[in-house]
Parts: structure tokens; C-alpha cells; sequence
């Protein structure tokens, strides 16, 4: 036992103690007991935590972020557009419609429902738009979905041909599609160098600071995974496929939108000249800068007055454009529309032309021009008092709806026509006036003195047989014996207005000449007007030459219509130079100016003496063929030589005796004045004395 004496005693014992434990023990067990539980505690706080934080962030996925990433499909962008206003029509003087606005219907379709091959985004996002959110996720329903899609790309261009044309839609599709490429390109090589930063060149500094730059750029810029996606403007919106589209391809699609889906109708105005080529070149014609077919931007594509009176009066005419507040969804496509601001209508122009008269011009200048083979003319009739411009035919012509509507054969033909159809050759055509012009020099020589029953004897030739000849003598070899003024002037005697051109010298007569408005514009309403040409100081070489060239209307001057109609329009009035103008007045506002300007210098007694050699010129001198008109005429006949065929002309006016009309023909290379250009004037004038209220005009 010795050794273990704990052990023995407790061993004896034979149980356990029974008795409680002491004060001290029981506290330590309580304590045990609260730390486990706040242990457990703990525990649970550390599983429910997280949990409600999972909880919370899976309520946010599923209540807050879902508009957020719904947005970029439900988004809507608004943009303004223009609506055209009508533009004013042009009336003639008797109320007839030269120019009106008619509705047109243009066929457009979104850039991308006609790309090919389909840009994917959009392919993407139109697939998801035709599911519930529901079918989304499932591939085979997406698959479904975008083959029914592309399926309905098929058969809408299917649709459109059979519509347009095969050729023509696919035609008209790669065009805007190549267009749009091209843009992109552009821009894209644009953008490429602004990103790409040469690295600098020089010192050392400049290059170890280049590489310091890229160093820390490749440390701290993070890498680009993906490119930006790049949308042109264009990508997003309409495009004109088919200008003018009848009105049963209209009701087919608007009957059946999602058959036609990415197709609209644009409602829009087109310029219609009812009387086709009537005035074409005094009219003008009105069509977009940009072609309106291409335009993206309805303003950009408003018709301008790009020739004529629809040029000179286009503020007038055009109006003001309205405004649309147009809304579009994510894929460009229009959702909503409504009016920011109502178009203002252009006004309406009333012109001084008689359409039916201007018609009969036309027709007696085509008939002329195509019997003497003239390369154009002009057959003009302007009130001797006010201006007003009542006919004035130019030809050839080309009808101002070919530039609205182009056929390519008819353009090609009126482009290699070597008479120069587009030329307006009313106000901007100037040709030597030949003996036309004699009314002038007449004047100038009666206002520094010349008496005209002076007696001069013409042999036919001034100096020598082969030179300064009048046109008889080349014709028999005879000249006009004994004459006075008024017997040179009905006669056209060359030589005697040589004599007068020595009499007077080259400055005098260009001082006269100028005084009637020669080397100057009229001031007519038509644009870009031609002054003709006045020589106002001799040739230092052939100083004698000039002046008598200018005495008979040749040599280096020239004039316009509108000048010579101008002058003898003054010869009728009493020596007032009235301003030629086309336009009568604008629906509420005035026209413009016309009054006319006194012809200075230039005495009554003067007038007389021109208006009786005119008179006598038609009763027995070279315009004889315009004896036996109905209505007496006064005037004076050229012949402008040319290293071609002579220019034809005649100026005048009717009634002699009661003046009304002055009256202007030319044919440039047309023959004689009086064989030629004389006749045209007697044909209208018997026209417009058929018209019964004429002389109220």
C-alpha cells in the first residue's frame, strides 16, 4: 500500500459522492452554458446575414435592375422634322396656272430592313422583341424567332419587286446601302486618326517621354475587349426608294403595315408646269439642291427656284416650313407624331404674260426656227407704257418638268442639240443689232443738229465698190440714189449712216447710245440678266471703222431683246424708258419698281421725226410685208452680218397710230430682217388682234 495512499482510501470508499456541489461549481456551469448559446448566437447571426444580404441583392436584381436594362429596349428618341409648305403658284396675267404644288407620294423604307446582309445587333434586338420575356432564354424559341424574322425580310423585298421592278429595287437598294458604306468609311478613317497619337520626334526627352507614356498606359489603361459599336444617323432612318408612287402601291401597303413592316408613304409636294414648255425659260424651274430622293433631312430637301421667276421671287413663292415632333423607339423606327409648328404657304405671283398669246408667240418662233434652220430666236410684245412684258417666246426650250422628272433619251438629246435649248436667250441672248440700231444713231444726229430733209446721194458704196457697201448694191449693183433721213432709215441705207457716223464721231454716238440704256441691263425681274455690249472708246487702229461699224448696229456691239424693245418701246411713249418686268404682283405685296426713266436728252420734235421714218419703213421700205396687216405697225429692220449666217431683226411697235405693243423678233443666224424676222411679228400681230378685248391690255 505504501506508495499509493490517495488511491487506497478512495477505492475504499465503494461509490460516487452524492452530495451537491459547492456554490462555486454551479456558477462556472452557468457560464459554460451562456457561452455556448451565445455561441450559437453568433452562428446563426453569421448564416442569417449573409442570407439577407443575398435575399436583398436578389429583390434589387429583381425589382430595381430590370428597367434599368429594359430601358435600351423601351427607350424612344425625339427628333423634329420639317413639313414643306405649298409654294405659291405663277398665274398668267388672264389667270391661267403656269406652275402649281400637286401631292406627291414617295415610297421610303428604314435603312434596316433593306441592308444585306442584316446587321446583327438589329437582328438581335428585332428577335427578342418578338418574344415574351418568358421565351427569351430558350434557344430553340430565339432560333425560331429569327429565322421568321429574316423569313419576313425575304418576302417583303419579294413584295417590293414584284411592286418597283426586280432590277429597279435592287438597283435602288445597293445604291443606298453603297452610300451609306462610303459614309462609314469616312468616318471611321476619321476617327482612327484622332486615336492613333504619334509618338513624339526630336530630343531624347521627347522620346523617353513618349515611352514613359505607353509604359504607363499599358500598366494602367485596362484592355479593350470589345469595340464600340459606331451608328451613323443614317443607319437609323428612312430612305426614298420610289419617287411618285401610284396611288394603288400606296393602298396595298398602307392596307397591310405588317406585311410592309419598315416601309412608309412620305406625303410631300411636287412643282407641276401644266403647259409643259409655255415660258419655260421666263418661268424657270424649282427642285431641291440635294436630291430630294436621297435626302435624309425633309428641309435640306424643300425645292428652291433655281432658274427664271422662280428663282428671282423664291422667298415669296417658297413660304416657311412647319415642324413635326417625330418619336422613334430603339430601332429607328416611328412611333408617335405630332405638329411643333403649322407650315407657312408661299404666295401666289401673277405675271404680266397672256398665256395665249405666249403661245401663239411660241408657235410662230418654232415654225420660223425650223423653216430658216436660225439656231434660236425670240419673238417678244411689251407694253410701250408700264413695261409689262405681255409675250415673250425663246427657242428652242425644254419643258421644266423634265428636271423633276428625268428622262435620260430626252435629256441626252436636249444636251448634244447644238441650238442650245437651255439657253434663255429673252434676257441673256446679245447679238449685233444691226440696222436696228440706225433708230439710234438717227437720234443722236437730230439732237446735235442734223436737219433731216438734208438731201444725200447714195451710190452704194461709201469710198470703194468692194467696202462700206449697202445691201442693194450687193444684191444689183446699184445704190439708193437721192434720200433724206426718213428715206434712209425705211430704206436702210448703210452709206448714209456712215456719213453720219464721221458727222458725229465714235464718242458722241456711244454717249447716245448709252443714254438709251445700251451696255447696261434693263432691270428686268428675270435673274443674271446680259447688258449687251457698248464699245465707248474707238479701236486706236481703225478708228474710222469702229464708229461707222457702230452706226449700223455692227462691229463690237451688242444688245439684248429687252434693249431694243426698251427703245422702241421709248420711240412709241414719247421718250420714256420703261423697266421691263414679268411678274404683275404678288398676292399680298406690291411687285417691285417700274417706273419707267426719262430718255435724256431726247426731244419730242425728235420721236416725231423716228416714228414717221418707222411707219414709212412698213408701208414702203423694207418691212413692206407688214403693209396689209389689220392693225397698222411701225418698225425697223436688221441685219446683223456674221462670219455665219446674218442675225434677223425687227423692232417695233402697234398701233402706229394709237401705240400699244412694242414688238422685238430675232433669229440668231436666221437670214434677213426682213425677209425672215419681219413676218414673224406680222403672224402675232394678227393673232393678237383675233383676241377681242386686245387694246385693253
Amino acid at each position: 500500500m505504501s506508495g499509493r495512499p490517495f488511491a487506497s482510501s478512495t477505492l475504499d470508499t465503494g461509490a460516487l459522492p452524492l452530495d451537491p456541489l459547492p456554490s462555486g461549481g454551479a456558477t462556472a456551469t452557468h457560464e459554460r452554458v451562456d457561452r455556448t448559446a451565445g455561441r450559437l448566437h453568433a452562428l446563426g447571426v453569421l448564416f442569417v446575414v449573409p442570407l439577407l444580404v443575398v435575399a436583398v441583392r436578389l429583390a434589387h436584381v429583381q425589382l430595381v435592375l430590370p428597367p434599368r436594362f429594359e430601358e435600351a429596349w423601351t427607350a424612344t428618341t425625339e427628333r423634329t422634322e420639317a413639313t414643306p409648305p405649298r409654294t405659291g403658284r405663277l398665274l398668267a396675267a388672264d389667270g391661267v396656272v403656269l406652275a402649281h404644288d400637286v401631292p406627291r407620294l414617295d415610297l421610303e423604307m428604314h435603312y434596316r430592313w433593306l441592308e444585306s446582309p442584316p446587321d446583327p445587333v438589329w437582328l438581335a434586338r428585332e428577335t427578342l422583341a418578338r418574344l415574351p420575356r418568358s421565351e427569351r432564354r430558350d434557344p430553340a424559341r430565339r432560333a425560331a424567332a429569327r429565322a421568321e424574322l429574316l423569313g419576313d425580310r425575304e418576302r417583303l423585298h419579294d413584295d417590293l419587286r414584284a411592286l418597283l421592278g426586280s432590277a429597279r429595287f435592287d438597283r435602288k437598294r445597293t445604291a443606298i446601302q453603297a452610300r451609306i458604306d462610303r459614309m462609314r468609311r469616312v468616318v471611321m478613317a476619321k476617327r482612327a486618326d484622332r486615336e492613333s497619337v504619334p509618338p513624339s520626334v526630336g530630343d531624347d526627352r521627347s522620346w523617353y517621354a513618349a515611352v514613359w507614356e505607353a509604359f504607363r498606359d499599358e500598366l494602367t489603361t485596362p484592355p479593350h475587349r470589345s469595340p464600340d459599336r459606331f451608328v451613323l444617323k443614317e443607319e437609323t432612318t428612312y430612305h426614298a426608294l420610289l419617287a411618285d408612287v401610284p396611288s394603288d402601291v400606296v393602298t396595298l401597303i398602307e392596307s397591310a403595315p405588317q406585311r410592309f413592316r419598315g416601309v412608309r408613304v412620305n406625303r410631300r409636294l411636287r412643282r407641276q408646269y401644266p403647259l409643259g414648255d409655255t415660258a419655260a425659260h421666263v418661268i424657270g424651274f424649282r427642285r431641291a439642291s440635294d436630291d430630294d430622293r436621297d435626302a435624309t433631312d425633309p428641309l435640306a430637301a424643300l425645292p428652291r427656284g433655281q432658274a427664271g421667276l422662280e428663282r428671282s421671287y423664291d422667298r415669296q413663292l417658297a413660304g416657311q416650313p412647319g415642324r413635326d415632333a417625330v418619336t422613334f423607339d430603339w430601332a429607328g423606327q416611328e412611333v408617335a407624331r405630332r405638329s411643333a409648328r403649322d407650315a407657312i404657304d408661299g404666295r401666289d405671283l401673277t405675271l404680266t404674260l397672256h398665256s395665249r398669246w405666249q403661245q401663239d408667240a411660241e408657235t410662230i418662233l418654232d415654225d420660223a426656227i425650223e423653216t430658216t434652220e436660225a439656231d434660236g430666236g425670240v419673238l417678244l410684245v411689251v407694253d410701250c407704257w408700264s413695261g409689262a412684258v405681255r409675250a415673250a417666246a425663246s427657242g428652242p426650250r425644254v419643258d421644266p418638268n423634265l428636271y423633276l422628272t428625268p428622262d435620260p433619251q430626252r435629256w441626252a438629246a436636249h444636251q448634244s442639240d447644238p441650238r442650245r435649248p437651255f439657253f434663255p436667250r429673252v434676257h441673256q441672248m446679245a447679238l449685233p443689232p444691226g440696222s436696228t440700231f440706225k433708230l439710234l444713231t438717227a437720234a443722236a444726229a437730230l439732237e446735235s443738229g442734223f436737219d433731216p430733209r438734208e438731201a444725200f446721194y447714195c451710190r452704194g458704196y461709201r469710198s470703194r465698190p468692194d467696202r462700206e457697201r449697202c445691201a442693194v448694191f450687193v444684191a444689183s449693183g446699184v445704190g439708193h440714189g437721192e434720200l433724206r433721213l426718213n428715206d434712209a432709215i425705211a430704206r436702210s441705207c448703210n452709206v448714209f449712216f456712215y456719213d453720219l457716223a464721221d458727222r458725229l464721231g465714235h464718242d458722241r454716238l456711244a454717249d447716245w447710245a448709252g443714254r438709251a440704256g445700251f451696255g447696261w441691263t434693263t432691270g428686268c425681274d428675270l435673274p443674271s440678266e446680259a447688258g449687251g455690249r457698248l464699245p465707248y472708246e474707238a479701236n486706236p487702229a481703225a478708228a474710222a471703222s469702229s464708229r461707222r461699224q457702230l452706226a449700223i448696229g455692227q462691229g463690237e456691239l451688242t444688245a439684248t431683246p429687252l434693249q431694243l424693245a426698251r427703245l422702241a418701246a421709248a420711240i412709241a411713249n414719247g421718250g420714256r424708258l420703261v423697266r421691263p418686268h414679268f411678274a404683275e404682283g404678288i398676292k399680298g405685296a406690291d411687285a417691285a419698281a417700274t417706273s419707267p426713266e426719262p430718255w435724256a436728252g431726247v426731244s419730242p420734235q425728235t420721236l416725231a421725226t423716228l416714228r414717221e421714218a418707222m411707219r414709212q419703213t412698213v408701208t414702203g421700205g423694207t418691212a413692206s410685208s407688214l403693209a396689209t396687216l389689220p392693225v397698222a405697225v411701225a418698225g425697223k429692220t436688221g441685219t446683223a452680218e456674221n462670219t455665219g449666217r446674218s442675225h434677223a431683226w425687227f423692232v417695233g411697235y402697234f398701233p402706229a397710230d394709237d401705240p400699244k405693243f412694242a414688238v422685238v423678233s430675232v433669229l440668231e443666224h436666221g437670214g434677213s430682217g426682213g425677209r425672215n424676222a419681219a413676218p414673224l411679228v406680222g403672224r402675232l400681230v394678227e393673232a393678237i388682234a383675233a383676241t377681242p378685248d386686245w387694246r385693253d391690255w
